[in-house]
């Protein structure tokens, strides 16, 4: 039954966010929503969660240096004006070898502005954005 489904996925976020495990909450709240949409609980909980997750990035200065470190790490695509950007021919040769070995290894990608991000993220992709002022 999707509902009950729904149910245990959002019982997982509220014990989340009462360990103060905000994003692991927002997950389980979108867990929720994906497998039953019609219930409104889900979406008002990670209502909820985002307004404490964004207040306490603003009284806490933003997530510890080692989570920072990891989101980077598992980021597709990292934006950073600051770096060498990888080349559109690495890319694709690194796109052709994971097809023909079928490895579902990735290369992350390194660009320099958001707008090339999202032109070259996929489906499900995930975006880390170096700290810095950037504009549209």
């Amino acid at each position: 039954n999707p509902r009950v489904q729904s149910e245990a996925h959002l019982l997982i976020a509220k014990c989340h966010k009462n360990l103060n495990d905000l994003k692991s909450a927002i997950s389980s709240c979108n867990l929720a929503i994906e497998i039953y949409s019609k219930w409104k609980e889900p979406y008002l909980f990670r209502s909820a969660c985002f307004q404490a997750f964004h207040s306490e990035l603003q009284e806490g200065g933003g997530d510890p240096d080692e989570v920072i470190q990891q989101d980077r790490e598992s980021a597709d695509i990292v934006v950073d004006p600051n770096s060498q950007p990888t080349s559109v021919e690495e890319e694709d040769e690194s796109s052709k070898m994971r097809q023909l070995f079928r490895k579902q290894e990735r290369k992350q990608v390194v660009v320099n502005t958001l707008c090339e991000a999202l032109r070259r993220v996929e489906n499900g992709g995930t975006i880390f954005v170096e700290k810095g002022t950037y504009e549209i």
